[in-house]
C-alpha cells in the first residue's frame, strides 16, 4: 500500500461519562491511542499530531511517547486559539490538503487502531478501487438506527463484490476517524468545511456527500435557528453535490480494526471488552482478535 499521512487530533480533556473501565483517565487512553497509531506506521508513513488546548504537561507526555518509540517521521503541532473540535479538524483538513501524500488517515484521540489495519486497507482498496473514504470499524448505530439500516440494505443489494469475501460495507455517514484520498478531500472540501466551520455536525456533513437530497432536509432541521447560514452557506454546497458531483463512495471495514473507546460505541461483537478493568489487558485482548 502507498505511504499514508496520519493526522491525529488530541486535547487534554476527557469525557468521564463515556469512559471505559479500562481507561479511567486521559493518560491511559492517550497512551493506548498513540501507541496503537505508532504500531500501524511504517517507515514510509508520516504522522502529524495536532494538540488542541495544549498544556505543557500534556505536550511533554506526547513527546515522550514519540521519543520513547523512536518515531522519526513525526511532528507535534500545538494549536492556537480558537480551540475546539471543529477548529482542530479545520487545521487537520488544511494539513491534509497540503500533504505530499494521496492517502490520508484522520484519527481522533479516543480510538484504538489494530496493527493489521493497513493490511486490511490494502485488500479493501484492491476490491474497491473507486472508494473515497473508509471508516476502520462498524459503529453500533449501523445496526440500530433505522436510517443506517435502510441505507445499508439498499446499497448492499447493488454490491458488485462477492459479499462473502467483501472487506467493507457502504455507509451513509460515520465519525471523524477515517481513511481518505487527498483527491476526494479536495473534491468535497466545501462539505468538510461545513463541519470545520461549526455549521453542521459530522452526521449531516457525511450525508451531504453520500445522499445530499436527504441532507438538504436534515441539515435544515439542524440549522433551524441559523436560517441565513443554511440558505447562504450550507445549501449551495448541498446543491452542488446534488447536481454537479458524483456521490461519494463511503465504506466501513467489516473487521473492527479500529474501535472508538467510549462505552456507547463498542461494537456488539466486542462488547465483552467493556468488562476489562486494565488498559494493558484490554489492548492485548483486542490485538489478538485478528490473526
Amino acid at each position: 500500500m502507498n505511504p499514508i499521512h496520519f493526522i491525529l487530533r488530541t486535547y487534554p480533556g476527557y469525557n468521564n461519562a463515556k469512559a471505559l473501565a479500562a481507561f479511567p483517565t486521559k493518560k491511559e487512553i492517550i497512551n493506548a491511542n498513540i501507541l496503537s497509531v505508532i504500531k500501524c506506521i511504517r517507515r514510509c508513513d508520516y504522522l502529524t499530531i495536532i494538540v488542541d488546548s495544549p498544556t505543557q504537561e500534556y505536550l511533554q507526555q506526547i513527546k515522550e511517547l514519540i521519543g520513547d518509540n523512536l518515531v522519526s517521521r513525526c511532528v507535534v503541532l500545538p494549536s492556537l486559539p480558537p480551540y475546539g473540535n471543529s477548529s482542530s479538524f479545520k487545521r487537520s483538513l488544511s494539513i491534509a490538503l497540503n500533504s505530499d501524500y494521496e492517502n490520508i488517515f484522520f484519527c481522533e484521540d479516543d480510538y484504538l487502531l489494530h496493527d493489521k489495519l493497513l493490511d486490511e486497507l490494502h485488500v479493501f482498496l484492491l476490491q474497491y478501487q473507486n472508494a473515497d473514504f473508509c471508516f476502520p470499524f462498524t459503529h453500533p448505530s449501523y445496526s440500530t438506527l433505522l436510517i443506517h439500516v435502510c441505507y445499508n440494505y439498499l446499497k448492499t443489494q447493488n454490491l458488485r463484490v462477492n459479499k462473502e469475501f467483501s472487506t467493507a460495507t457502504p455507509r451513509l455517514s460515520g465519525c471523524l476517524t477515517f481513511w481518505a484520498r487527498k483527491s476526494s478531500i479536495l473534491l468535497y472540501r466545501d462539505a468538510f468545511e461545513l463541519y470545520a466551520n461549526s455549521m453542521l455536525g459530522d452526521h449531516n456533513m457525511w450525508k451531504s456527500i453520500t445522499v445530499p437530497t436527504l441532507a438538504a432536509l436534515s441539515s435544515g432541521i439542524e440549522q433551524r435557528y441559523k436560517v441565513y447560514q443554511y440558505v447562504t452557506q450550507t445549501m449551495p454546497v448541498i446543491l452542488t453535490n446534488i447536481f454537479a458531483r458524483k456521490r461519494a463512495k463511503v465504506y466501513s471495514l467489516n473487521k473492527n480494526l479500529g474501535i472508538h473507546l467510549a462505552n456507547d460505541c463498542i461494537p456488539v461483537s466486542l462488547d465483552y471488552l467493556q468488562s476489562f478493568k486494565n488498559a494493558d489487558s484490554f489492548v492485548d485482548s483486542y490485538a489478538r482478535l485478528v490473526p
